[in-house]
């Protein structure tokens, strides 16, 4: 059933009690991200501003089992990790659907970062220089 830490092992998980989420206490807010298979919402718990994951089981049994054991993994993973520079892991709950509870950062996606950073083209005569 659990690993030695009681959360996740083989295709099969079990939340630790200290990481579970009420479903009744969160408000899902709007959406702020998508992906294949999950989309996150803004949203509040117990009062604090939340990222709030909710994953797709899936169609088909075959689905399900991959997503659920996808999901077990991630959680498992951001309950052991803490870092200034890693977004805090609140809690998760598999029941009624999957849900991931994280901090709330704000500043726009990854992705936006990322291209906002990288180097600008050059300029014409940094190029004649280059060249």
């Amino acid at each position: 059933m659990g690993s030695g830490n009681g959360f996740y092992s083989g295709g099969e998980f079990s939340l630790d009690p200290k990481w579970l989420v009420d479903p009744k206490l969160l408000f899902v807010g709007p959406k702020i991200g998508e992906g294949a298979h999950a989309k996150v919402y803004e949203g509040k718990y117990k009062n604090q501003n939340v990222a709030i994951k909710i994953v797709h089981r899936g169609d088909t049994p075959e689905e399900i089992a991959k997503r659920e054991a996808r999901f077990g993994r991630e959680v498992a993973m951001l309950s052991r990790v803490q870092h200034k520079n890693l977004v805090k892991f609140i809690g998760a709950c598999k029941e009624p659907v999957m849900v991931i509870v994280t901090e709330l950062l704000l500043g726009g996606t990854l992705r936006k970062y990322l291209l906002n950073i990288r180097p600008r083209c050059l300029d014409a005569g940094c190029y004649r220089i280059c060249s």
